[in-house]
């Protein structure tokens, strides 16, 4: 079986398989209670969105030089979290597998933020304030 490794930021750190991905969704539905029609009803995707727009808001104060790099970088990958889960979200009923790949692609922009967020801190564009 293949396995897909989970991000730090994330609440587990075991290593998830293409059943457990498949699931996720089905899951989180029971855990609820009731079935989630739309992927904005998720709370990881209440939660992306928040950060989305607090680094697109931030990223504005950037040098003008970092506005179409570091920036757009930023902005884009962020919002790349949310569009990756509510397009693989839309796609689960038809195809688990797609599912799991959107979901994959959601933790790689995850990775891709921290990593443009260390930059921002080690350059001094942002503080842990």
């Amino acid at each position: 079986m293949r396995r897909i490794r989970r991000g730090r930021r994330f609440s587990s750190s075991r290593n998830w398989g293409i059943e457990e991905l498949e699931n996720w969704g089905i899951e989180e539905m029971e855990r609820q209670g009731r079935f989630v029609g739309r992927a904005r009803e998720l709370e990881v995707y209440k939660r992306a969105y928040v950060v989305s727009l607090e680094i697109h808001k931030a990223t504005l104060a950037f040098p003008k030089i970092e506005q179409y790099a570091l920036a757009d970088q930023l902005r884009r990958s962020s919002k790349a979290i949310c569009a990756n889960l509510a397009e693989g979200f839309a796609k689960q009923p038809h195809s688990k597998a797609e599912f799991a790949r959107f979901i994959s692609m959601a933790m790689g922009s995850c990775s891709e933020v921290e990593t443009w967020i260390s930059y921002a801190f080690d350059l001094e564009y942002i503080s842990k304030t």
